[in-house]
């Protein structure tokens, strides 16, 4: 088969890949780019043009600041804990132990529940007056400790960020557990020679050896922050007030509840750029480690 040929088949393999990745990835960005650009409401035929106006509204409005303000408290709260949480489960689960299998099941079960089950189990647990949480405190005569912590401003998103790490941390041992079966046994060994106990072991040799899942644990953390949803909509839709809005709830409200599709693009952007940014960095982790 000649070249020419071959490339000419070569390509007709990749028009199917290539034609669903202009539809579905690259035609939707570019729309959203175009429309940040405009002030549209969605429905009518025309749009008018604005060029960055929109970008302007919604940081002078404060949503831009409060979107970035929850991602970074979520990111910095429940990524770090996952991690360390799921690191310390997985060091103990990585030994023989009794009901050993029973035990990882029950932390990795929340992974598997689809996020809006979630939302709705807690928001029952966490209602102010027949609620499981209020209900136990009052039995053992903590009423004092009762709140309604979906509804409190200095609470809400701390409830949300604790259901996270209830959900993830599962998810965070599971890769543990894979990065610390990849470790000779014969680091352990040496260490044990040069006179190192279980918790040396543990912050010498454990720990640094697993710095590939700390950072994929990292990155997939940050994305996760960026684009949750599901949870918070179903427990406070963003409230109270817009103390729990993220940028995925900004992007729905402005979209589909007051209209403005040009401001939901522009936040739609930056949300974008975000996730750019962030997935560089990941590619430069991966060099190098590599």
């Amino acid at each position: 088969m000649s070249k020419a040929k071959y490339n000419y088949y070569s390509f007709l393999y990749l028009l199917p890949a290539t034609f669903i990745f202009a539809v579905f990835i690259i035609y939707p960005l570019i729309f959203v780019f175009h429309t940040s650009l405009h002030q549209w409401d969605g429905f009518s035929p025309n749009k008018v043009f604005v060029g960055f106006d929109n970008f302007i509204t919604i940081y002078r409005r404060g949503a831009l600041g409060t979107a970035t303000r929850n991602f970074l408290l979520f990111f910095s709260f429940t990524v770090f804990i996952q991690m360390f949480l799921g690191m310390i489960y997985a060091n103990i689960l990585r030994k023989r132990t009794i009901f050993k299998t029973l035990v990882k099941s029950i932390i990795f079960i929340p992974v598997v529940l689809t996020p809006v089950v979630i939302g709705y189990i807690f928001s029952a647990m966490l209602e102010p007056n027949l609620g499981f949480i209020n209900s136990t405190l009052r039995l053992f005569g903590l009423d004092f400790l009762t709140q309604n912590w979906l509804s409190v401003p200095s609470i809400a998103m701390g409830a949300i960020i604790t259901i996270n790490i209830w959900q993830w941390t599962g998810f965070s041992m599971v890769l543990y557990i894979s990065g610390m079966t990849s470790i000779p046994n014969e680091i352990y060994d040496a260490a044990a020679i040069d006179g190192a106990g279980a918790i040396s072991k543990f912050f010498r040799v454990t720990i640094p050896m697993l710095k590939s899942t700390h950072s994929t644990l990292l990155i997939l953390g940050a994305i996760s922050s960026l684009r949750v949803f599901d949870v918070i909509w179903v427990l406070t839709e963003g409230g109270p007030g817009i103390r729990t809005t993220t940028f995925s709830i900004l992007i729905l409200q402005e979209s589909f509840f007051k209209y403005n599709q040009g401001t939901s693009s522009a936040l739609s952007v930056v949300l974008i750029i975000c996730a750019l940014i962030i997935t560089a960095f990941q590619l430069r982790l991966y060099r190098e480690r590599d």
